[in-house]
């Protein structure tokens, strides 16, 4: 009995190796961009959303204090215009930003409302007058803005998706469930997301 005939090896060419390597392993781009972003980079803008208007109930005290008015629109506008220069830096769209932004401040003006109403009926007790006073609080928020900004570009791709508003709305409720809002707190942070997923 004959033996087999050994089968002469097909060269195969790196091209091809690389595809395959591509389509099966998920490898990176060779220019290294990233893949795009999924609906998970959509959980850390709501958070970071969080972390910022919750610095809204220290600014509301220091007002409180001062008796200073909650509207100021040369701050606002400051706010708005350095959102801009930081979407730039970003890689962002300046003005969908710019939108988040304002609506991040009229939540913060909301919450800032409705505990200075609390305080002045009664329901609830002033807190104490924030060390460092508004230019503090302010630095901290400032310090907020930049992650807010960087967590938009992150998630680029995710707020333009038919998925974004359900995720960001649901993700928004979760928070304030974690964090035991009240429902000043919870609308306010739904309030304060309404124009994430506007590009």
């Amino acid at each position: 009995m004959s033996a087999s005939p050994r089968r002469k090896a097909v060269p195969v060419p790196a091209a091809a190796l690389l595809t395959a390597t591509l389509l099966v392993g998920g490898a990176a781009p060779a220019d290294g961009r990233r893949a795009p972003a999924g609906p998970e980079t959509l959980g850390p803008v709501v958070e970071v959303s969080a972390d910022r208007l919750a610095v809204a109930d220290r600014v509301a005290a220091v007002k409180w204090h001062e008796s200073a008015p909650i509207g100021d629109p040369e701050r606002e506008r400051r706010v708005l215009e350095e959102a801009r220069v930081k979407a730039r830096g970003a890689g962002a769209r300046p003005e969908p930003v710019a939108r988040v932004f304002r609506d991040h401040i009229e939540a913060g003006k909301e919450v800032q409302h409705g505990l200075h109403k609390r305080w002045q009926e009664g329901t609830d007790r002033a807190p104490a007058r924030p060390e460092g006073g508004l230019a503090s609080v302010r630095r901290e928020i400032d310090r907020t803005d930049q992650k807010l900004v960087d967590a938009l570009a992150e998630a680029a791709t995710a707020r333009s998706a038919p998925y974004c508003r359900g995720r960001t709305e649901g993700a928004a409720a979760r928070v304030g469930e974690d964090r035991r809002w009240d429902a000043l707190h919870r609308d306010a942070l739904a309030r304060a997301v309404a124009s994430v997923c506007k590009v």
